[in-house]
């Protein structure tokens, strides 16, 4: 070997040094570096199991909300239909209050002119009672 120009005693020293600086850095750089790359790569799946977990609460959240939307629809659309219902039955309670107005003015009116209830003009009993009604 010496003919190619290698120096045993340099290449063992070489050799040495080099198993010395693998052991070294492996001891020092290797394992800490492993450990950092672990513990990285455990928080990452931490993040991404509360990641799945927090989708899956919105997707509860939404779901809920939906729920709550759709029986406030219904709640409206049952209001709605109550307010018709009373506005119905108002419009039916004024004719009905028009109807017993009619009477007792026609009946107000026999007594105080003194007629018979037959001549008493129609029109007379409608405008007696838009007055009425104005004066309320």
């Amino acid at each position: 070997m010496g003919q190619l120009g290698i120096d045993w005693r340099l290449l063992l020293s070489q050799a040495v040094n080099f198993f010395l600086l693998l052991f070294i850095l492996r001891l020092f750089v290797y394992k800490p570096l492993v450990n950092v790359l672990k513990e990285r790569r455990q928080k990452i799946e931490e993040g991404l199991a509360k990641a799945e977990e927090a989708e899956e609460r919105l997707h509860e959240v939404d779901e809920i909300g939906r729920q709550k939307i759709k029986a406030a629809e219904g709640e409206a659309a049952e209001i709605k239909g109550a307010e018709a219902r009373i506005k119905l039955r108002k419009a039916e309670a004024d004719q009905a209050l028009d109807a017993q107005a009619a009477k007792l003015i026609r009946s107000a009116l026999v007594r105080v002119v003194e007629i018979s209830p037959e001549a008493i003009d129609e029109a007379m009993i409608t405008r007696a009672l838009k007055e009425v009604k104005q004066g309320l």
